[in-house]
């Protein structure tokens, strides 16, 4: 599976990501699709890779939805 190690991330996007004390091997190991996808994502926002970026969300569309509203919205019903 791809991961954020396949770009070459460097320490300021690592960081920048919330991703520097996760090692390559952890994402090849324990992380799951989810987590692998949206750091991913986180990447390339990051890296203002609007094409990629897309890409990656479109494998997890709750996530990215969650992720654009921001993680504490109510979901109210019609």
């Amino acid at each position: 599976m791809e991961t954020i190690y396949d770009h070459n991330p460097t320490r300021e996007e690592l960081e920048a990501i919330g991703c520097s004390n996760n090692s390559p091997e952890w994402f090849h190991n324990q992380a799951d699709e989810e987590t692998v996808w949206f750091s991913l994502a986180l990447l390339f926002r990051y890296r203002r890779d609007t094409e990629n970026e897309a890409r990656a969300w479109s494998h997890i569309p709750e996530a990215r939805d969650e992720f654009l509203r921001g993680f504490d919205y109510t979901y109210v019903k019609d």
